[in-house]
């Protein structure tokens, strides 16, 4: 495996945390980055896991829709969270 690979990198995990992307410290890694980053670790996981477990790739694969549709579940919740905090700013403002 690539030493690159192997930095530990915080990734945001939730929209609020997001929210000042474009305002990053120079000095931080690029999102970029991260994001790869992120994406190794988790196929990294996911190939331990299969082993780990013995689960065949067909099976992984309907575990792994699973957490996506939990993921865009979420992502929908935090929109309407979003939208909610907007339209009551707008109210007082």
């Amino acid at each position: 495996m690539d030493e690159q690979m192997n930095c530990k990198v915080e990734v945001p995990i939730d929209l609020q945390q997001t929210e000042n992307l474009c305002e990053r410290n120079p000095l931080e890694p690029p999102l970029t980055m991260i994001l790869q980053q992120a994406k190794f670790q988790m196929i990294d996981a996911t190939n331990r896991i299969m082993r780990n477990y013995g689960i065949p790739a067909a099976m992984m694969d309907g575990i792994v829709a699973g957490i996506l549709a939990d993921i865009r579940s979420q992502v929908t919740a935090d929109l309407l969270v979003d939208i909610q905090k907007q339209r009551e700013g707008e109210k007082d403002g």
